[in-house]
């Protein structure tokens, strides 16, 4: 793994160490530690620094060449001829050498102004100076002195201004081809467009060089805030940019056919198709300072009703709503994505409105490589069909809540921890999960229940929710599911088992599992599942006062109360809409027999009684376990039939 250049955590290190002041000041050193017999003050620095708490990383970008002893002087330069291939003689550069080794990160700053001297430009500039390599500036006909500020705020940084002898802002996507083209012709690496009331969160100046470096991705999208004022940013119907994750910093490809949104407003700031490049979100925010006034407010207002009167390419509500005397409004919180499980708050990027929200939870246990590989299957599959869904997670272990917001950023989706990354109880997990909805987003009507193990295509969803709302009488539905053996559930008569699927390829996978969409729907459950929101709210959803083992009869516990809820005269079972098909990386359970589910069939006992068990062997006909557990029970009792 180490071959592999990154940074990695390790056990020990030596030689060539960066350590920080706090560190040092936690008493991290290389004094020998007495009862241990270890050679090396390497070796008693690494044992104290992590019987401090402190944490070892190697980095592998660069190898070190370590000179110990004088004899492995005649391997320098081997050394060097291999890890820098772009030296010459001397130690001179060789750049076309360099240039074909080196990833090169450079950001270039684009950026449409018009008459923006005296509004937010040099607070945004001076900014942006700090982090980026070049700049584009494309000036529509500015009638003040915005050229010259620019030049002024950035000397010292390559620099290109073009200004027009007559506006085009009638027509945005004129002027976003042209800012495009004048960014690609200096050969840039990132393209980073802001416009010039947008500035980053100030962590942007350590973060985003660390995100240019990236080789696996090609766009970067972050979450831009409409500040209402310097301390307040705007959220309501119509005022929900900040839910979302907009592209706004591309890795420029050569031969790559970029293609625009040919409409005269509201074309966007990028070519339409970067969406089919390699992307990640950032939780980096993106304020914009551009409706903080009320004459800036106004100015936009008009400017919207002149070149859009009719809502053609807008919203004319949202026009509207623009001089809105009381706003709803939020406050600008410098750290609030950094609260931990023990000050739970509401996720930032949650929708309350509408109605018509779907929210997924998941458990999430990482123990291994394996569980690894599933989880990134499992969100890769939602980020590229369903992407800045938001997953309510339930951290099981073994990451730290740090170390699994780092991993998440990955993907194009919105994440919210609960939990300490410790195991608890299936039951707990869950219900915490849904507690935490009910407490924070009533208003959502639909909640899913997966799990990391899954691979979606790329309809299942559309799916689900169009049973629902076809089926009024149903408070819940599941999909078919196909799990790693080929098994389906439910089962087809031919009980056929599948070969050859191609979870390594989500292209492949969704084709596959489309293949096995049919017209039908048949009795069954299993994760995951889509609920009314209303509907699990009223079953209580998981009672932990009852379920009290690991796992094991959640899911029969859950259907006994949507049994109950529907009436028992309806005989009301669970359905499985095979429209859609979703892989299961697992074997797919209903129950836990034995010890492990003992202490939750105890409790699902004391909530329903034997008359409960009666009616899960109608929910589950094909299964003999509860028709058998029923019988026994009634032996136990000494009650003859």
């Amino acid at each position: 793994m180490l071959a592999r250049p990154g940074t990695y955590k390790v056990g020990g290190l030596g030689a060539c160490t960066l350590m920080s002041r706090n560190a040092l000041a936690k008493g991290a050193s290389f004094s020998e530690i007495y009862n241990l017999s270890f050679v090396g003050e390497d070796r008693h620095f690494c044992i104290r620094a992590v019987a401090l708490g402190l944490e070892l990383y190697a980095d592998t970008h660069y190898e070190p060449y370590h000179i110990y002893r004088e004899s492995e002087l005649a391997g320098v330069e081997k050394y060097k001829e291999r890890l820098y291939p772009y030296l010459k003689g001397d130690d001179q550069l060789d750049k076309g050498a360099m240039n074909s080794i080196i990833p090169s990160n450079k950001i270039t700053l684009a950026m449409l102004v018009k008459n923006e001297a005296a509004r937010y430009l040099e607070k945004v500039l001076k900014h942006a100076a700090r982090y980026i390599t070049q700049a584009i500036i494309l000036d529509d006909a500015s009638d003040d002195n915005t050229c010259e500020l620019c030049q002024s705020i950035l000397n010292g940084i390559p620099l290109t201004i073009v200004s027009n002898p007559e506006p085009a802002f009638d027509n945005e996507v004129v002027l976003r081809k042209q800012l495009w083209r004048l960014a690609a012709n200096t050969d840039p690496d990132w393209i980073l467009i802001l416009d010039g009331d947008e500035i980053f969160e100030d962590k942007a100046l350590e973060e985003l060089p660390i995100l240019a470096s990236r080789k696996d991705v090609d766009v970067l999208y972050f979450r831009l805030y409409d500040m209402w004022d310097e301390l307040h940013y705007r959220e309501d119907k119509y005022w929900q940019a900040h839910r979302q994750y907009r592209p706004f910093m591309v890795r420029y490809k050569k031969g790559f056919p970029y293609k625009w949104k040919e409409t005269p407003q509201h074309c966007g700031r990028f070519p339409i198709n970067i969406s089919k490049l390699s992307g990640a979100a950032s939780e980096l925010r993106i304020k914009h300072l551009g409706w903080m006034k009320q004459e800036d407010r106004q100015e936009k207002y008009n400017r919207y009703m002149t070149l859009d009167p009719e809502g053609r390419y807008g919203i004319l509500e949202q026009y509207s709503s623009i001089l809105d005397e009381n706003p709803n409004l939020l406050p600008w919180l410098e750290e609030e994505e950094k609260h931990t499980s023990d000050e739970i708050k509401p996720p930032p990027t949650a929708s309350t409105n509408g109605g018509d929200i779907i929210v997924h939870t998941m458990p999430l246990f990482i123990k291994d490589k394996h569980d690894l590989s599933l989880a990134n299957s499992c969100f890769s599959s939602l980020a590229k069909y369903y992407p800045d869904s938001l997953i309510v997670l339930f951290n099981q272990g073994k990451l730290t809540n740090a170390e699994l917001t780092k991993y998440l950023r990955q993907f194009k989706l919105r994440f919210h921890i609960l939990g300490k990354g410790s195991m608890v109880s299936l039951a707990l997990a869950r219900g915490t999960c849904l507690n935490y909805l009910w407490k924070y987003l009533p208003d959502i009507k639909y909640i899913s229940e997966i799990a990391q193990d899954m691979i979606f295509p790329s309809h299942w969803l559309d799916e689900m929710i169009n049973f629902l709302n076809t089926h009024q009488d149903q408070p819940m539905v599941c999909p078919g599911i196909i799990n790693y053996r080929g098994e389906r559930y439910p089962q087809e008569s031919d009980r056929l088992i599948l070969e050859n699927i191609p979870t390594n390829d989500l292209n492949g996978m969704n084709e596959f599992l489309s293949s096995l969409s049919i017209e039908k729907e048949l009795e069954g459950f299993a994760y995951p599942v889509v609920h009314r929101a209303e509907a699990l709210k009223a079953v209580g959803g998981y009672n932990t006062s009852f379920l009290k083992g690991p796992q094991g009869f959640e899911n029969d516990c859950l259907l006994l109360g949507y049994r109950y809820y529907m009436g028992l005269k309806h005989n009301w079972k669970p359905i499985c809409c095979l429209k859609t098909y979703v892989y299961q990386g697992s074997t797919i359970l209903q129950t836990i027999p034995g010890n492990e589910g003992e202490a939750n069939l105890k409790g699902l006992i004391h909530m329903y009684g034997l008359k409960g068990i009666m009616e899960l062997e109608q929910i589950h006909q094909n299964n003999t376990y509860y028709k058998e557990l029923y019988e026994e029970l009634f032996k136990q009792l000494g009650i003859e039939k």
